[in-house]
């Protein structure tokens, strides 16, 4: 081991407790980011874990689901998830402190936003006590409030100030109407005229990643617009060109907007390629790969009469996709030709593997479909795929297409409808669509645009399944209100009342519990405290669960398994069922198996991810039943719809797991013996 992965371990021991952060810690700090972002990242789960627990943010879950060795944009993701909590919670902690139960119907939707501006101005409880919150009773309704706090210390942003604050910051002004805007051009600049909801403002390092390429960023005040509404305050990636690549408004999400758009261009001019030139030979960059994702290669090769290779390019602009590395993935797609573009989707097996870690996708959907010359590769995609795989991606592209629709007006959805009609008729475009809503990522609320989408264009197809799902299943296993205020009341630690309280409302055993034999006895009075209300069965071992799983994927034919597994499966939204320790109510879910229609596509693949999670896990009296399962049913497989060399496969990768595991229980059965000696 060298010296620099020995340093590392130390740091991410220093940092983190369990074996997945400090993992994560370790393949960061490798990315180059800074490891007192990380402490202060880890610092904030630590204190902030109840939060984060009641907001349904797990660390964990949230590092084991990236994808892709990106740690730079993980590492972002996860900590702008914790930071936007944190503000919103002291904006809530602030409004709850000013806020008598007489005066709760004083709160709409809109009073948050009002409240997260307080916080980032600096405003205090007890200014706010002293002025307005000492008159409350002089408010009739919640708009009426609203429209005096946002008078009273929110209204507009003044012209004199912002532009003294600009000129303070040594950054350039520029202005366009209502528009104030200062261009960028260095971390102290963002620091003082940014947002804390924007990770380029937090962090130094988080700004270089950002502006690596020669894009800069240009800050807009809309003196218009009032100062809790996010659009009041943006901030715009700008590229050599000076064409605006993406603006972000100051609650961070990616908007559209033509005035900023309009405001920024007529204010910028073209970087002159010679400077480019200059600024990647001041800070060491490759020019060829700047030239690339700013689509100025034709200059590039002009002023160094030089040509480069396409080869060079293309696996440049892929790089640059799949490491999200580039902020406007449609300009990098415009270089290449429509037959090179083909290549790319069709030879990387998927059109979103391009896009995974753009913010976006929908955007780039509407970008594809909409262009004579890119269209043909989305279709040439599909037609390779198997059904059961163009089933799964034609579910992902329509409800891209709808928030396509949702979030820019784009006709998106209009031009995706011919091509998924031209694959499966109305019913199962249809179906494909209302299984997105249940995926477990998604989490969408009652109020979601998606959620309303679907109601109005399927609801006959979607209601009785919202009803199953939403009302009926909890209704049917517990009576929630009454089960927290039981275990309130329980003789536990805080910990495993919390995780006791999680299980009720979202009905899941973590695996955790599971791993750690000395909780075991305070795991199993919160399992007796779901079945005094009546959750009959709960199953925690996993053995009946793993059964079940080989038998559906062995024994295909069994109507009882089909509809089983679906159940399952669909359930996951509602009850958050984990990888490998799935919950088995034997007989709670007797009413939705009736109504569920059978799983037609369990797969050798699947049962081998769920095997390889349990044996991962390190639960040895897991992982021992499944060995005895597989030993004692191995004739079982005879019968199975799958090939012999399916079947054979299947079960000689189970038999190296079992000898790895043994092979690992004997090293630490040595190192136990060594060490007692």
């Amino acid at each position: 081991m060298d010296l620099e992965q020995t340093i590392r371990e130390k740091i991410a021991k220093g940092i983190a407790s369990n074996k997945t952060e400090k993992a994560f810690i370790i393949n960061c700090l490798e990315a180059g980011i800074n490891k007192n972002e990380l402490k202060h990242l880890f610092l904030n789960t630590k204190t902030y874990k109840n939060l984060l627990k009641s907001n349904e943010i797990f660390t964990n879950e949230i590092i084991n689901n990236f994808s892709g060795r990106n740690y730079l944009k993980h590492f972002e993701d996860l900590n702008d998830k914790v930071e936007k909590l944190i503000i919103t919670n002291k904006a809530k902690k602030l409004m709850n402190s000013l806020f008598s139960k007489k005066y709760k119907g004083l709160i709409n939707n809109e009073s948050e936003d009002i409240f997260i501006t307080l916080i980032k101005s600096g405003m205090t409880r007890n200014e706010l006590e002293e002025g307005t919150f000492k008159k409350l009773s002089i408010f009739e309704s919640a708009e009426q409030l609203n429209n005096h706090l946002v008078e009273k210390y929110l209204n507009t942003f003044e012209y004199k100030d912002i532009v003294e604050q600009i000129k303070e910051s040594g950054a350039e002004l520029l202005e366009s109407g209502s528009i104030v805007s200062a261009k960028i051009s260095n971390y102290e600049q963002m620091e003082k005229l940014g947002t804390e909801m924007w990770c380029v403002q937090r962090s130094d390092r988080m700004y270089d990643e950002y502006t690596e390429g020669a894009d800069y960023f240009i800050i807009n005040f809309d003196l218009a617009k009032r100062k809790h509404d996010p659009r009041a305050h943006t901030a715009a990636i700008v590229d050599t060109k000076g064409e605006v690549v993406e603006i972000y408004d100051s609650k961070d999400n990616l908007i559209e907007d033509s005035n900023i758009k309009n405001a920024i261009e007529e204010n910028t001019e073209v970087i002159p390629f010679e400077n480019l030139s200059w600024y990647a030979l001041e800070r060491n960059l490759d020019i060829e790969k700047i030239a690339i994702k700013q689509n100025r290669i034709e200059e590039c090769e002009k002023h160094y009469e030089i040509e480069i290779d396409r080869d060079f390019i293309k696996e440049e602009i892929k790089s640059m996709i799949f490491n999200g590395e580039a902020s406007n993935k449609q300009k990098l797609l415009n270089i290449l030709t429509p037959k090179e573009l083909d290549r790319m989707i069709c030879e990387e097996n998927s059109v979103f593997t391009m896009y995974e870690s753009d913010p976006d996708i929908s955007k780039t959907l509407h970008h594809i479909i909409s262009n004579d010359d890119l269209k043909p590769s989305l279709i040439s995609f599909l037609n390779k795929l198997d059904e059961k795989d163009r089933e799964y991606r034609m579910g992902e592209l329509l409800s891209c297409a709808v928030f396509a629709e949702i979030n820019y007006g784009t006709d998106t959805m209009s031009k995706m409808n011919p091509i998924a009609k031209s694959y499966f008729d109305e019913d199962k475009c249809a179906q494909l669509l209302i299984s997105e809503y249940f995926n477990a990522d998604l989490n969408y609320t009652e109020d979601s645009p998606f959620r309303k989408y679907i109601l109005d264009h399927h609801g006959e197809k979607f209601i009785p399944q919202v009803i199953e799902l939403d009302t009926t299943l909890p209704q049917f296993l517990i009576n929630e209100k009454d089960a927290l205020k039981y275990i309130k009341k329980q003789d536990l630690n805080e910990d495993v009342k919390m995780e006791t309280m999680e299980m009720v409302t979202s009905m899941i055993t973590t695996d955790r519990y599971l791993k750690d034999e000395r909780l075991m006895s305070e795991f199993n009075k919160g399992l007796k405290i779901l079945d005094h209300f009546g959750v009959k069965k709960i199953k925690t071992s996993g053995k009946e669960y793993l059964m079940f799983l080989t038998n559906a994927t062995l024994n295909q034919n069994s109507p009882s398994v089909k509809k089983y597994f679906d159940v399952l499966e669909s359930s996951e939204h509602n009850l958050e069922i984990n990888n490998w320790g799935k919950i088995i109510f034997d007989n709670s879910l007797k009413e939705l198996k009736n109504k569920r229609s059978g799983y037609e596509n369990i797969t050798i693949s699947d049962t081998n991810y769920y095997v390889d999670k349990i044996f991962e896990s390190g639960n040895q009296p897991l992982i021992n039943s499944l060995v005895e399962y597989i030993k004692s049913d191995y004739e079982y497989s005879k019968n199975s719809r799958f090939q012999i060399e399916e079947r054979h496969d299947f079960l000689s990768r189970m038999n190296e797991r079992i000898d790895e595991n043994l092979n690992t229980q004997k090293i630490k059965q040595k190192e136990t013996k060594k060490n007692a000696l």
